[in-house]
């Protein structure tokens, strides 16, 4: 009891289905007490930092596969996946 009267204290925990998004759609930003659309850059970060986006796996507009150096492919794929990218039969040894 507060000044004779009763209340009760509620915690919300933090949400795991960020960024959330409203009915209609829209993304909002909260700044202080109210809410704003967010940019585009805040909704890619927003993205990112909840995993939903990784920008390994985006198509870089204008590469080709030559422009792969394909030990370096390699090196990477093993250290990540642990396994020959050579075993895949896409790319060969250079």
């Amino acid at each position: 009891m507060v000044d004779g009267k009763s209340f009760y204290m509620v915690t919300v925990e933090k949400g795991t289905g960020r960024p959330y998004q409203t009915l209609d759609g829209k993304f909002l930003i909260r700044v202080g007490s109210t809410n704003r659309h967010a940019t585009k850059e805040e909704l890619s970060r927003l993205f990112q930092a909840a995993g939903l986006v990784h920008f390994d796996i985006s198509p870089v507009e204008g590469t080709r596969a030559d422009d792969l150096d394909p030990a370096k492919l390699h090196d990477y794929w093993q250290g990540y996946y642990q396994n020959s990218l050579w075993r895949l039969g896409s790319w060969r040894a250079a």
